[in-house]
């Protein structure tokens, strides 16, 4: 019953923490490519950045999956 009720725990805890950060990542990147459209930035500069916010939503996913696993 305990070892049910910690497991339980844990996906919740972990199924939020994912659902938590990739919609958090997903209204940055929305709103910081909006604020960078509309700024006299180089859109070269726009898209590296995006690039960027991407890989750390990939890593930030894998982190989470290998927290899963462990």
């Amino acid at each position: 019953m305990r070892s049910g009720i910690i497991g339980w725990m844990r996906s919740c805890i972990i199924g939020w923490m994912r659902s938590c950060i990739i919609g958090w990542m997903r209204s940055c990147i929305i709103g910081w490519m909006r604020s960078c459209i509309r700024s006299r930035v180089p859109f070269i500069h726009c898209f590296i950045l995006l690039l960027l916010a991407s890989v750390y939503s990939q890593i930030s996913t894998i982190i989470i999956r290998v927290y899963v696993w462990w």
